[in-house]
């Protein structure tokens, strides 16, 4: 069991690292440094293709390797760390791959590049956030390791009876980290409704009355033995999702878990399109649970 790490210099690759090592220290696990590089085509080449292909993605290892090692002796890492270069044509199915034959517990990935302190969701990730069947933890650009590792879990809940499992699922990791467990439900004011037609007192009563509903969701919770009484719960709004996000308190230290519905019969992710601008308007790591 381990924590596996895609990494290629560049954008959000030390990101991911840093975040692997905070993940790591928590669950008292290893890193595993993957880099997917070039595989050569099936077909044999006459000529010195193959050889050089091959010297190439040799090289691009290796740099990629030494790079990583570099970047994490710069933190004084204290977990064991080994790594592997895989060939392949496709990065995430060779990440998946990979992370299931090393049984790793979770996979970090960095952003893209884009917003400092944001997650920019690319072609990778956009993939695995739609296949991926064990956790993902996704690492804000420039994130760096918080000197108090991880602190909290904030559990991203829409008040679906079926999304239960993933807050009991969320509290069992901060169990296991020693951390403490938010539940909160994040909302924006209806696209639909038009203020000029029906009044800003119409859309504020429709915001509350959502809001309301939310809240005795949540104490149901408690009701319920999902979580405990001493769980904090948060309804937070806002006229967009980065509003609403951006409404509550973000500790140094704090991740945001956030769970996916499936659309197979074995637990897979699938993030959907809200999911997805929570996703990309936390300024906090985000961990994604498989349906």
């Amino acid at each position: 069991m381990s924590v596996a790490v895609g990494y290629l210099p560049g954008p959000g690759a030390n990101s991911a690292l840093e975040l692997a090592v905070a993940l790591a220290r928590e669950l008292h696990t290893g890193i595993g440094v993957m880099t997917v590089v070039p595989r050569p085509w099936a077909t044999p080449s006459m000529a010195k293709v193959d050889a050089e292909f091959s010297a190439y993605a040799g090289r691009l290892a290796a740099e990629a390797h030494d790079a990583a090692a570099a970047h994490l002796h710069t933190i004084d890492v204290d977990v064991p760390v080994s790594y592997r270069s895989v060939p392949d044509r496709s990065a995430g199915e060779a990440l998946m791959r990979v992370s299931r034959e090393t049984e790793a517990q979770v996979l970090v990935l960095g952003s893209s590049a884009g917003e400092t302190g944001k997650i920019r969701i690319g072609s990778t990730i956009s993939r695995l956030l739609h296949s991926a069947d064990l956790p993902i933890a996704l690492a804000p650009n420039d994130f760096t390791y918080p000197d108090g590792g991880i602190t909290g879990l904030t559990c991203a809940w829409s008040g679906l009876t079926a999304a239960r499992g993933m807050i009991a699922e969320a509290g069992e990791i901060a169990a296991q980290v020693g951390v403490r467990l938010r539940v909160t439900t994040f909302g924006v004011t209806p696209a639909q409704m038009y203020p000029t037609s029906v009044g800003f007192d119409a859309e504020q009563q429709m915001l509350d009355a959502w809001r309301e509903q939310m809240v005795v969701e949540q104490d149901g919770l408690v009701g319920q033995g999902v979580i405990g009484s001493d769980v904090e719960r948060v309804v937070a709004t806002g006229r967009t999702w980065v509003d609403a996000v951006g409404s509550i308190d973000w500790p140094r230290g704090e991740m945001l878990v956030i769970g996916t519905t499936s659309r197979w019969a074995t637990r897979r992710i699938f993030l959907g399109s809200t999911a997805t601008r929570i996703v990309t308007a936390s300024p906090v790591p985000v961990l994604v649970l498989p349906g």
